[in-house]
């Protein structure tokens, strides 16, 4: 924080999908936090009890998708029965989760419905999910190619990145042309449904 107000009082910052509170800082970020949190309470809603999220970074965007979880398994009083599971980043990730899910299925665990703070990972998580015949809502984040090079095709939060760098940009001439720019612009993610998952019944 010290780094980034030193800079900043000389230039402007902008800062994409995270958050800098400092004068002269620029924040394009994506409300992920209730992406997440709205996906649960839907998931909810439809009977799904036993809801496991799984995560391998320790991010801004991380830590917001994580705080999205917790609250909404708070909200339903499902502390017992829903886990967040880290999946290490110095391993490979899909196979480190499909693992991940295949010790919950050997474990006899109740499972119905995975999160993923990545695409990856929720290919992972079906995979293993596939090979025993389970069929539960599986969901990623950030609507990546992944979403469809698996079968079946994933159900992902997009995070509108390409807006977020438009809106970037935008920032940026409007503070190069000597021109008023927002500190703070939050956009909301996109639910993209696939195969994987079906909001309404």
């Amino acid at each position: 924080m010290e780094t980034y107000a030193i800079v900043a009082k000389q230039i402007p910052i902008i800062v994409i999908n995270g958050y800098v509170n400092a004068p002269g800082v620029y924040n394009i970020s994506c409300d992920e936090k209730n992406a997440v949190y709205n996906l649960v309470m839907d998931l909810y809603k439809k009977g799904c009890r036993n809801i496991y999220f799984l995560e391998d970074n320790v991010t801004y965007s991380a830590r917001q998708k994580r705080e999205g979880f917790f609250k909404a398994i708070h909200d339903c009083d499902l502390e017992e029965k829903s886990f967040c599971i880290q999946v290490p980043l110095d391993t490979h990730e899909l196979m480190s989760a499909k693992q991940q899910i295949e010790r919950l299925i050997e474990k006899g665990c109740s499972i119905d419905a995975v999160l993923s703070a990545d695409d990856i990972l929720a290919v992972g998580a079906l995979q293993a999910l596939n090979a025993a015949s389970l069929s539960v809502p599986v969901i990623g984040f950030n609507n990546s190619d992944y979403a469809i090079c698996c079968t079946p095709y994933l159900t992902s939060i997009d995070n509108r990145i390409e807006f977020m760098c438009n809106t970037a940009i935008d920032t940026l001439m409007a503070l190069l042309n000597g021109d008023e720019a927002l500190e703070r612009i939050v956009l909301s993610a996109k639910l993209v449904e696939r195969e994987t998952y079906v909001s309404k019944d």
